[in-house]
């Protein structure tokens, strides 16, 4: 499971692309942030990518892209 289907699964979604409309609740958010970044860095960029679409930047590394989606999904 890459961090896209996680993130899908730990948030209620059925579809990967369900996190496209998805809101979270702040403490959600914080369960996000508070996991370990265990996964290829890789992984974190392109789901980042994948939910923020052309609201996506370039970030420097996993953390700052998962602050990145949780954020997002947080204030849409």
């Amino acid at each position: 499971m890459d961090y896209l289907e996680h993130l899908s699964a730990l948030l209620g979604c059925v579809y990967l692309s369900d996190l496209h409309w998805r809101t979270i609740s702040r403490q959600q958010a914080n369960t996000i942030l508070a996991e370990p970044l265990d996964r290829p860095e890789h992984e974190y960029l392109d789901a980042a990518r994948y939910i923020l679409g052309d609201c996506a930047g370039e970030y420097p590394d996993a953390a700052d892209a998962r602050k990145a989606i949780a954020a997002y999904l947080l204030n849409h």
